[in-house]
């Protein structure tokens, strides 16, 4: 049975609220990089001479191709906020989707600003993927069930879990 506070309402087990605050700060971090890219995405779209001028002198192809980033980042951006706020699987799928997506784009950065592709100014927006990677890591290993759906009956207590 679940401990009985002074005031004789149910106080959830430990386990419950460390869950239920892991979720969400997870939906927190998510909201944040739906923030960041769809700021990014947005500069990427309507400025890409300016979002794109650290990565040296950009062609109409160069161009055209920061547009079309730019308008994958606000969707991507866009269905990040919508996940924020979704139960259990979700949540966990977009917080898996967001880990690949910076992985990636950072090796993607990481190997153009090795071999002299692009300018060394991009390190800062290869600092801000492993950021992401990180906390997205720390969040989905340290707490397994982030985003698992609970249902608790009246008394506090866990009655079953959705596996994710």
């Amino acid at each position: 049975m679940a401990p009985v506070s002074a005031d004789s309402t149910l106080n959830p087990p430990d386990e419950l609220h460390h869950d239920a605050e892991a979720t969400m700060k997870a939906t927190l971090f998510l909201k944040i990089q739906a923030i960041y890219l769809g700021t990014i995405g947005a500069a990427s779209l309507l400025i890409p001479q300016a979002a794109g001028s650290q990565l040296g002198g950009l062609t109409a192809f160069d161009v055209f191709v920061a547009r079309s980033l730019g308008a994958v980042l606000i969707t991507v951006a866009a269905l990040n906020w919508a996940a924020s706020s979704s139960p259990g699987p979700v949540l966990r799928s977009a917080l898996w989707a967001n880990v690949f997506m910076n992985v990636t784009l950072g090796v993607i950065d990481t190997t153009a600003t090795v071999t002299a592709t692009i300018s060394t100014s991009s390190w800062t927006g290869i600092s801000f993927h492993a950021l992401f990677t990180i906390g997205l890591l720390l969040y989905l290993l340290r707490s397994p069930r982030v985003g698992a759906a609970r249902r608790v009956n009246t008394r506090g207590q866990q009655t079953s879990t959705d596996e994710t």
